[in-house]
Formats: C-alpha cells, sequence, structure tokens
C-alpha cells in the first residue's frame, strides 16, 4: 500500500475512490491503491460480491482467508498470511503482549492498529489494542518536543487533543489518523521500543475484516507526524535496538509466504540473489526499468520509475505500454491459440472481470519480461494472472493495469502481481533491493491463529421471536385483505 502522505493539519481531507466503468458482468469495482493500491491508481477493491457467468467469476474480496506459513529462527523468520487481496504478518503490542494481524507494506513506513477508543473502525479479526491494558504504554505528549517540530505542534483529533497526533492517506483514497503512543512492538522474537498509531479515526474503510492495521517496510522519511517530525521505523529500531542489520526478505505464494528479518532467506531462494540499488531517497523502495516485452517481443523502450511494494496487489504500468502489452497478447493468441487464449482475450476485453484457467493453460501463456538494471525478469501468467480476488479456485483476474505514471515524480506500482515469483531482499542498510527466483514459499511450517471475532459480513442471519411473529402476523394480514 502506498502512503500518499502525512496529513500537515488536523481538518483531514482525503480523496475519493477513482472507480472504473462498469461492464456487462458483475464488474469489480477498481479503486486507486492496491491491498490493491498506488498513488492514484486502480485496484480490485474490498466487499464485492461473486457473480458466475459462464466461465466468468467477478472478485470477490470480502471472503475471508485463513492461511499458514513459516517459522522461527536466529535471523527472525515471521509468518506471512494471506488475505485475498494483501498479505499480513503476527504483531504483538504491549505489556502483557496483545497480538493483532497488520498487512505487510514495503509501500508506506508506519505501525498502525485500531485503538480502543475508534467509535468507526468497525470489528475486525482480533480486539482493537488497549492501551489500559498494556503495563509499558505511554503516550506522547503534543506540546513536548517529540511531537513539535521548530514551526509547530499538531494535535491528534478529539478526543486525544492533548496528544501528538498522526494522518497518513493511502493510495486508494483511504486514510486512517489518530494519536501516536509509545509501547513494546514484537515480531517473531524480536522486540523493540517504539512509536505506532492508535488508529482513533478511518476513511473508505481502511482495512478489511482479517487484518487489524498495518506495518510499513519503506524508510523513515514516509513516518513524520502531523508536525513533520520523523520517527524511527521498526526495521530503524531493529537496527538500533537489537544485533540485527536492517535487511529484510520475503517471498509469497497464493496463500501467504515468508519473511525473514536480518538478511538474505537462502531457505526460500534459487541460486544467488541479485542487487539493483534505489534510484531515489523518496522514502520509497525506487528502481527503473529500460524496457518491457512479451514473450521477448519489446512493447516499451522508456525508462520508466517504479515502487516495488508488497502492499499493492496490482501492476501498474504506463498507458501506452499498457495498450502494447494487452496487443501483443492478443497477437500471441491469435498466431498461437493456446489452451486458456479464448478467455485471456476476453479478460483483455473485459479487464474487470475473472476468468479459470489452469495451471497447464497458463504455462502455455506468454511471460511478461521487466529489464532492471542487473538483469531481466521473467513474469509468467501464473503471475499477473492473479488469483485469490474472485471467490473461487482458480479464477484469476488481468493484474496488469494502466495509469498515468513512470516519472521520477509519479512511480509506477509494481505490486504482488508482479512480485509473486521471486524472492525479494531489501537492503536498507546499503540502499538497494535484491531479487532471486523463490522457492517453497507456500510449505506450510508454522501457523497463524485464528481470528478472536467473527466477520459480521459473513455471520449468519438471526431472527428473533419478535421478528418471526411479526413476519407471521403480516402474512396472516396479508392473506385476512386478499379475502375481503
Amino acid at each position: 500500500m502506498q502512503s500518499l502522505f502525512a496529513f500537515r493539519d488536523t481538518a483531514f481531507v482525503f480523496s475519493i475512490l477513482l472507480l472504473m466503468p462498469a461492464v456487462a458482468i458483475r464488474h469489480v469495482t477498481m479503486g486507486k491503491h492496491s491491498r490493491l493500491n498506488s498513488p492514484e491508481i486502480v485496484s480490485v477493491a474490498k466487499g464485492l460480491g461473486v457473480d458466475i457467468q459462464s466461465s466468468f467469476v467477478s472478485p470477490d474480496v470480502s471472503l475471508y482467508k485463513q492461511t499458514i506459513l513459516s517459522l522461527q529462527m536466529r535471523k527472525e523468520r515471521v509468518a506471512i498470511g494471506a488475505e485475498p487481496a494483501l498479505y499480513f504478518i503476527p504483531v504483538s503490542i504491549g505489556s502483557p503482549p496483545q497480538t493483532f494481524r497488520v498487512n505487510l507494506d514495503t509501500g508506506s513506513s508506519t505501525l498502525a492498529v485500531f485503538g480502543d477508543q475508534c467509535s468507526d473502525c468497525g470489528v475486525h479479526c482480533n480486539e482493537h489494542y488497549n492501551h489500559t491494558a498494556s503495563e509499558t504504554f505511554s503516550t506522547i505528549s503534543c506540546s513536548s518536543t517529540a511531537c513539535c517540530s521548530s514551526s509547530s505542534c499538531k494535535c491528534a483529533p478529539s478526543p486525544f487533543r492533548s496528544e501528538c497526533g498522526f494522518g497518513v492517506q493511502y493510495g486508494d483514497g483511504s486514510g486512517i489518523a489518530g494519536p501516536w503512543s509509545k509501547d513494546r512492538v514484537t515480531i517473531g522474537d524480536q522486540t523493540v521500543q517504539m512509536n505506532f498509531g492508535r488508529i482513533s479515526r478511518v476513511i473508505a474503510n481502511f482495512e478489511p475484516f482479517g487484518v487489524d492495521g498495518i506495518i510499513g517496510f519503506a524508510f523513515s522519511n514516509l513516518n513524520d507526524n502531523l508536525s513533520g517530525k520523523q520517527y524511527p521505523t521498526f526495521m530503524d529500531s531493529i537496527g538500533s535496538q537489537t544485533d540485527l542489520p536492517r535487511v529484510f526478505s520475503m517471498c509469497f505464494g497464493d496463500n501467504g509466504g515468508s519473511m525473514l528479518i536480518g538478511g538474505e532467506d537462502s531457505a526460500h531462494v534459487q541460486g544467488s540473489v541479485v542487487y539493483d540499488d534505489l534510484v531515489s531517497n523518496s522514502g520509497f523502495w525506487s528502481l527503473e526499468i529500460s524496457s518491457i516485452a512479451v514473450d521477448g517481443n519489446v512493447v516499451s523502450e522508456q525508462t520508466i520509475s517504479i515502487i516495488v511494494d508488497s502492499g499493492s496487489t496490482l501492476w501498474y504500468v504506463p498507458e501506452t505500454a499498457y495498450s502494447n502489452i494487452k496487443q501483443e497478447l492478443q497477437n500471441y493468441c491469435q498466431s498461437n491459440q493456446a489452451a486458456g487464449c479464448d478467455r485471456l482475450q476476453q479478460l483483455l476485453g473485459n479487464p474487470n472481470r475473472c476468468a479459470i484457467f489452469t495451471n497447464e493453460e497458463l504455462s502455455l501463456l506468454p511471460s511478461i519480461s521487466v529489464t532492471l538494471p542487473s538483469e531481466t525478469l521473467n513474469v509468467p501468467a501464473i503471475s499477473y494472472l492473479k488469483s485469490g480476488l474472485c471467490g473461487v479456485e482458480d479464477y484469476r483476474v488481468f493484474a496488469i493495469v494502466a495509469d498515468s505514471c513512470g516519472s521520477a515524480d509519479n512511480p509506477c506500482i509494481f505490486g504482488d502481481a508482479f512480485m509473486l515469483p521471486f524472492a525479494w531482499v531489501f537492503d536498507m542498510d546499503n540502499g538497494r533491493i535484491g531479487h532471486a527466483i523463490k522457492q517453497n514459499c507456500d510449505t506450510e511450517i508454522g501457523s497463524i491463529s485464528d481470528c478472536v471475532n467473527i466477520d459480521p459480513s459473513a455471520a449468519p442471519a438471526r431472527f428473533s421471536v419478535w421478528t418471526v411473529w411479526v413476519v407471521l402476523t403480516t402474512v396472516q394480514f396479508v392473506r385476512f385483505m386478499n379475502k375481503m
């Protein structure tokens, strides 16, 4: 999920979600961001109903999918879970610890969880963070030097006006605000003392039921308070409070993945990790690519600035490159008539639909390659035709989206649909990103606990005696009137 900016005033103004046009079948509402996300982008968004017609189905990201993965280690390995449109990890906050599922996001920098005094946050997987139950919790006063910049002191929204405030807007139009706090934060066996946000206000359905907040793994210049004062991120705290370097690795599967804090994860890598230096100090994990090709045929030769963003589901490319990618895929299918091409062509004509593909069919469709300074990465159809968003196993959506992006000031978001085939190493200390072909990222070697709460949207309807009486009385009344 890309963090667009931190609010600079307590009068918060959020963007409106941009919606894609409707199509004949129930369509995928595309908003700008991904869980799905981006700076001004689109996403197969949240809470859509399933609608099967022929071999197609609309994405349903209200579906909850519990997942399992990973294990403990010296460099800290962490289980990654999967919601249909995002990946999450377990984080504990406080003493005694309160555990939460948080969206794993390399496109932002703030750790924030729903606070116990948030009236509009709704029900989520776990109970909201209860600051009164933690012996190590402390507030950050709005008038303190820890909150104030040289020019101002910006406070949290009511009823926390005495506390230092935070606010973040994300690329999908959602946003969060509340007071900054300080407490013990634990991931795996690594515990640090750090600042985090207690969410007291949300805009535009910030997170789905299955997660309780977000943790950003980008750089600290995106982790500032309303006054513009920057705070250390979780990885900064790892670097200063433990003997581990500020390096983390991750790889994803369809149902989860694995994260290693402190270095390269050789258990999930085939061959050697190849690195590219970051191209900006914007705070994002920014790279440049020089070309895009479909089945070896170049469709874009422009230099494109990108952000590698695990908090985004989709893969955003400039509009011209998008048109050329679609045309080259159409050309391939017209020439080869490979199994699955009929459905791929229909998805290209209606990109907010889903269709079913077998793994064998996917293996026959062309890959899309992206050239980094280090080497060319080949993304197979099983990645850019993304599963997990359609509510039915084996149904997939075309996860490449056109956007007015690509400049250094407006980079394209390369989300999970691009990241999926590879293992990634994010090296903060040396300002670089590494990649390698992944292996065994869906091995179930640990578990992530079930939710404490029940998803209200999935709860069965309950009828009271009073409701039944009213229904029966109404039926009798209608019969009586019909006889008159």
